[in-house]
């Protein structure tokens, strides 16, 4: 059985493609990673722009093609942290599955936190015990409390790269108040982050 995976981020969208092996492992069959920046504006306009929806959507149709092409028998997609909060969001998955077939779901911040959590629990170097994993990405950072091989406590902040950028840059020059701004909200989250997992003990 070969699966292909989709992650639709507001920095860089994801392709992967692996082959279920025998013994229930998988091997990684193909690999793809396009840079298009969907969150950019995003963060500050509430809307996905359509420059970046068009360099989205032309990535998206040659990843369709790559599943096409090694004849994935499962098809997985989800889209995170810029196409969760953009108005426009749902009409961009709609157009998706229009233009290339692709059916990619748009997942909450917590579901976001338990997939990094899982994920990292199936690398061959994981160690059982209490673990803290954190997932910085272009609109949100994820934060995990992982007890051997289960996700137990699940947060998603909303700080990321292009967050940032979008916050701080004022016509095309960084902006002393956006960042003020921008620092104190994200003290904030993670303080009330750190509140409801400061009783965990970590490994």
């Amino acid at each position: 059985m070969k699966i292909a995976a989709i992650d639709v981020g507001s920095n860089s969208l994801h392709l992967l493609i692996s082959r279920v092996l025998p013994d229930h492992s998988h091997e990684i069959i193909y690999r793809d990673k396009a840079m298009v920046r969907l969150g950019s504006r995003a963060f500050t306009r509430g809307e996905l722009t359509l420059p970046t929806q068009r360099r989205a959507l032309l990535a998206l149709e040659r990843f369709a093609e790559v599943i096409k092409r090694f004849e994935a028998d499962v098809v997985l997609g989800v889209a995170t942290s810029a196409v969760r909060e953009a108005s426009n969001g749902m009409a961009f998955l709609r157009e998706v599955r229009r233009r290339t077939g692709l059916k990619i779901d748009r997942i909450p911040g917590t579901e976001e936190a338990r997939l990094v959590a899982v994920a990292v629990a199936s690398l061959p170097s994981f160690h059982r015990g209490r673990h803290l994993v954190v997932d910085i990405g272009g609109g949100s950072t994820e934060l995990a409390f992982l007890e051997d091989e289960e996700p137990r406590l699940m947060e998603s902040l909303r700080i990321g790269a292009v967050r940032l950028a979008d916050a701080v840059i004022v016509k095309d020059r960084p902006g002393k108040k956006g960042l003020r701004d921008y620092v104190a909200a994200a003290r904030d989250q993670m303080g009330a982050a750190y509140r409801r997992l400061r009783d965990q003990k970590f490994d």
